[in-house]
């Protein structure tokens, strides 16, 4: 999904918090305090923190937390449902990498978080379901400050549904089987 329509979406919709940002194109110039170093660098296009990268010049980059939420929709009724979310465990100087995707406890579920927390994680989710008017299932990534304060981040509308997949465990952690995961 194209993170530059995703986020100016989101920002026109007006319900659901993003981060401070801006678009740079190659060959354009950057006015001395635009950007705030360090910061995430992201390609509007890349997928799975391919081409993410992390400039380290100053010192306002915002540490925090990265939290996915899955929306399902009922096939039956339409109704949205937010599952529980997971954490990933992100290496606080430097970009996630692909082996650090799940923070898992003993049996393999995704580690508690707060429940105020999660709830706004999830109220947003679905609100930007609604807003970008996705059918089906969305991962949403939301970053959370210091303060409890999360902002969008992306929206995924990818999953291999493999046993292990990241829609399966967050489904698993809230309930449902693999099939009625697929019969929502």
């Amino acid at each position: 999904m194209d993170k530059l329509k995703t986020r100016n979406t989101l920002l026109a919709d007006q319900s659901v918090p993003c981060a401070e940002g801006f678009v740079h194109h190659k060959g354009d110039s950057v006015t001395l305090g635009k950007v705030f170093y360090p910061c995430v660098v992201k390609a509007s296009k890349g997928e799975d923190t391919m081409g993410v990268r992390l400039a380290k010049d100053q010192q306002s980059f915002i540490k925090g937390r990265e939290i996915r939420c899955a929306v399902v929709e009922s096939v039956r009724t339409g109704q949205l449902k937010a599952l529980s979310c997971l954490e990933y465990n992100i290496r606080q100087d430097d970009i996630r990498k692909t082996e650090d995707k799940l923070m898992l406890n003993e049996m393999g579920l995704p580690l508690a978080k707060d429940g105020d927390l999660i709830s706004r994680i999830q109220h947003y989710s679905c609100q930007a379901f609604k807003a970008l008017g996705l059918k089906d299932f969305g991962l949403f990534d939301f970053w959370v400050d210091h303060n409890g304060s999360p902002c969008f981040l992306e929206c995924n509308l990818f999953c291999s549904f493999g046993p292990k997949s990241v829609l399966n465990s967050i489904a698993k952690d809230s309930g449902f089987t693999d099939k009625e995961l697929f019969d929502m």
